[in-house]
């Protein structure tokens, strides 16, 4: 495993990236299950924190000390674990914001079915009101139409 972590500081950034899957599958490794993957995890996090660290500080080309296997598996098992937790959170978020957007789209197809049920009482009192003009009209022309009372 030393020589793993050795290789991934030293020569890791020289190696193609067909060469990098090849060296971190878990067929090639020795230790297999979620150990393999805690320590290449806390391996090539630490790996790329050192070089940037690195980089922004002006030095290019220095190698980089390579963690214990303790230390790469710590580092691995806390990155993992922020991770997941990570991924949690986001998928509250958008569990959280589809039940917002479903409760959204049903209350405003309640406001636009209130809407059209107002539009169509509407329409039918509109109707009403010219019956009742047209029955109000027609009253009066029956009304005018009588003889005027003769006075005794």
């Amino acid at each position: 495993m030393r020589s793993e972590l050795c290789w991934c500081l030293t020569e890791a950034p020289r190696a193609s990236s067909a060469s990098l899957l090849m060296r971190f599958s878990p067929a090639h490794c020795a230790v297999t299950g979620s150990r393999y993957w805690r320590d290449t995890a806390g391996t090539v996090y630490h790996w790329i924190e050192m070089r940037t660290k690195m980089r922004i500080m002006g030095f290019r080309g220095t190698a980089i000390k390579p963690l214990n296997e303790e230390a790469a598996a710590d580092l691995g098992a806390e990155l993992l674990g922020e991770a997941i937790i990570f991924m949690v959170g986001g998928a509250c978020m958008v569990l959280e914001y589809s039940r917002q957007a479903a409760n959204s789209r049903r209350k405003e197809e309640e406001l636009n079915q209130n809407i059209s049920d107002l539009q169509t009482q509407l329409a039918e009192l509109r109707l009403e009101m010219e019956i009742l003009d047209t029955r109000l009209k027609e009253f009066n022309r029956v009304l005018m139409a009588l003889p005027a009372p003769s006075g005794k």
